[in-house]
């Protein structure tokens, strides 16, 4: 897959519930908002709940599909399925599909189906710092590694734009290492990192650029 430069919002409106493991879900909108991201930098959408940050994470992340606006990758305008080609929502993994369910995957067998050429499977473990005992686990029985195992297997799938879910401050005073580690890596690997908070108390100096999002 071709590397992604620029991704740029025009007028971009969304409404919608985003959900995330052990995260109470509330309706996040944004309206009218237009912005500019480049790659190899980090981003704090810095909001309160409700105020679009979370949509938007969400909506970049592939997982929303209901929006009005333009989304344009370098020039080219990105079809509404096709927003996780590039988009990864950190957090979460993938589920193989097999005929009438979804069978879940441990961290291990997520990071086997990636197609990246570029990272190789014990790279991304150790740059990640994930522990050999926890790869033959779910994503969701790692506790708060699942944060850097769910980046892994991001790029191990050749995704460039992630996407974190809304912050509060008790949320994002447990992940300040992790963000930190992951925001550097991610710089390194030439993506695009969002990270929507309720402030920026404490990771200041992992932030590129503070997105001021509010419901209009």
């Amino acid at each position: 897959m071709k590397n992604l430069s620029i991704l740029d919002l025009e007028d971009v409106s969304i409404s919608c519930k985003p959900t995330m493991l052990n995260f109470e879900s509330k309706r996040d909108s944004l309206k009218h908002f237009s912005y500019r991201f480049t790659s190899g930098k980090t981003y704090a959408l810095e909001n309160n709940i409700g105020e679009g940050g979370w949509a938007l994470s969400y909506l970049l992340s592939g997982r929303e599909q209901r929006y009005s606006g333009n989304i344009i990758i370098d020039g080219n305008k990105i079809e509404r399925d096709k927003l996780n080609i590039y988009g990864w929502y950190v957090g979460e993994g993938i589920q193989y599909k097999v005929p009438f369910y979804k069978k879940s995957l441990t961290v291990h067998e997520q990071l086997e189906l990636g197609t990246s050429k570029q990272h190789s499977i014990k790279e991304l473990i150790d740059a990640f710092e994930l522990a050999p005992s926890r790869l033959d686990r779910e994503i969701k029985h790692i506790s708060n590694e699942r944060w850097n195992a769910s980046i892994a297997i991001g790029l191990a799938h050749e995704k460039q734009v992630f996407c974190f879910p809304w912050l509060s401050d008790m949320w994002k005073e447990a992940l300040i290492a992790r963000l930190a580690h992951c925001s550097t890596l991610l710089k390194q690997y030439n993506c695009i990192f969002l990270i929507p908070v309720q402030s920026l108390t404490n990771i200041e100096s992992c932030i590129d650029e503070i997105v001021y999002v509010k419901k209009k």
